[in-house]
């Protein structure tokens, strides 16, 4: 494929990352700059404002270029990817070298969910899982409805328009008003998902106007905006490939406003068969935006590690009518289990647990706790360059250190000496980070601990909030 300047602004985000590129490129930050045999892949050192990164561009599909990069960047694709792009525009050849095989093996990933859509669509073909629906008149409809989607995302960037245009301090409170009302009208086009993020941004701008704290509120309004881009261009291509699949390696389409429903699940392959399942924390809390009531469950699948969450959605208005979700201490064992599509920790539902066995020996749970923060952090990372991916993430890690510095911060330590700094987060339930000072240095080093990660932007570094504890014999939950 030939690459020109104008193809490589084509893919930059902003005229400011263009600038950025180029003068990396201009001023020899890259070095150990190599080609792959068949030109499918570029790849390169670069030296950066926090040490070296390593940059790579793919074409295996010459259409869709894939930038990976190691950088903290949350920019995509990032100043590094596009300036080896400029680098190679200009030189027109670099050595050639094999591909490395952490992309070879990001490759094989790719290739392993396209083979699942591929599944995907045989499934479609069954009689079984069709259930005798006439697909092209089911392909119809479901086209007037993306018509409809595409709608309302034009008419969510005209509300975003006027909001950047005008500026956030000149925003009053007639301006919200308006702002809300436009909102309102998203809901009749199938968008609901995006509605909710408009109210979000509302909400936040009535908290935080008055100390005019405008951090969260430019968060809240840069996810917006990424979530409304990427809408269009996904429900775009639905209409343009004439696909009535949806996407099941993300959660775009619930981002966007679809509600996922267990026969649906069961026809993208969705549903696991046999599932045991061991609850790790439990917490109930308000989102105000929906005005709804959250009961949300942190879950591991004691067979192979992977930890999911469970949601129970409450109206403030039907509280009296929708039953809780509790805290279970025992094993529940599920035939059907249905797992969302989604990145980190995806969510899970079952009509009915088939039985709850008490369980008093947890030393299992070791096989699957990270080590160290390294590897976890690296994927977390990769996934939330995408700005609509959920900035939170739990994991489980074992022989960690607790320490404390000079100003009272609270701090755990892997076995690489990786450390993160301890944090109650206000927005996820109540403070746990107080009882690790019960238990001792030597206590701590044989224990699991569950946490909830994330990342804080105005400081620049990943968080975690304790969770639980494991003990051989217990789990010790912190919050309740």
């Amino acid at each position: 494929m030939e690459i020109t300047a104008s193809y490589i602004n084509s893919l930059a985000p902003n005229i400011a990352a263009i600038k950025a590129a180029k003068d990396l490129s201009k001023k020899a930050k890259f070095s150990n700059s190599f080609q792959s045999l068949d030109l499918s892949c570029i790849f390169s050192d670069c030296l950066g404002s926090s040490g070296t990164y390593f940059t790579s561009v793919d074409f295996i599909d010459a259409l869709n270029p894939i930038f990976r990069c190691n950088c903290p960047s949350r920019q995509f694709p990032c100043k590094h990817g596009l300036g080896l792009l400029y680098l190679f525009e200009e030189v027109k050849r670099f050595p050639v070298k094999e591909i490395p095989l952490e992309i070879i093996e990001k490759r094989k990933k790719i290739e392993n969910k396209n083979n699942k859509i591929i599944e995907v669509k045989n499934n479609f073909t069954k009689k079984d899982n069709l259930k005798k629906i006439n697909l092209k008149k089911d392909t119809v409809k479901e086209n007037k409805k993306i018509q409809k989607q595409i709608e309302g995302v034009e008419l969510a960037e005209k509300i975003l328009f006027s909001i950047l245009s005008k500026g956030l301090k000149s925003i009053d409170a007639q301006s919200r008003r308006l702002i809300s009302q436009q909102a309102q009208r998203l809901g009749d086009y199938y968008i609901n998902g995006i509605q909710n993020k408009f109210q979000n941004f509302l909400l936040l701008f009535n908290i935080n106007n008055f100390t005019e704290d405008f951090e969260e509120i430019i968060i809240s309004m840069l996810e917006l905006n990424q979530l409304v881009k990427q809408a269009k261009k996904y429900l775009n291509t639905k209409i343009l490939n004439e696909n009535p699949l949806r996407d099941i390696n993300s959660d775009i389409e619930e981002q966007i406003g679809h509600i996922w429903k267990l026969e649906e699940l069961k026809q993208y392959s969705l549903v696991k068969d046999k599932s045991k399942l061991l609850q790790l924390n439990f917490l109930t809390y308000s989102d105000y935006s929906k005005s709804e009531f959250v009961d949300e469950g942190i879950w591991i699948d004691v067979e192979n590690g992977e930890i999911f969450k469970t949601k129970v959605y409450r109206p403030f208005r039907a509280i009296n009518y929708v039953k809780s979700d509790d805290t279970v201490f025992e094993l529940v064992q599920v035939s059907d289990l249905a797992i969302y599509p989604g990145k980190g920790n995806r969510r899970i539902r079952w009509l009915k647990a088939d039985k709850y066995d008490p369980i008093n020996n947890f030393d299992f749970i070791t096989k699957f706790a990270n080590n160290n923060f390294e590897e976890f952090l690296n994927k977390f990372k990769d996934d939330i360059k995408n700005p609509i991916n959920e900035n939170k993430r739990v994991g489980i890690f074992n022989n960690i250190k607790l320490f404390q510095d000079l100003n009272n911060n609270r701090y755990l330590k892997d076995t690489k000496g990786l450390i993160l700094r301890l944090e109650d987060f206000s927005w996820y339930g109540t403070t746990t980070t107080d009882y690790l000072r019960f238990i001792s240095d030597k206590e701590m080093e044989g224990l699991i601990v569950c946490l909830l990660i994330s990342y804080n932007h105005s400081m620049n570094i990943f968080m975690a909030k304790p969770l639980s504890i494991v003990y051989p014999n217990k789990i010790l939950r912190l919050q309740f």
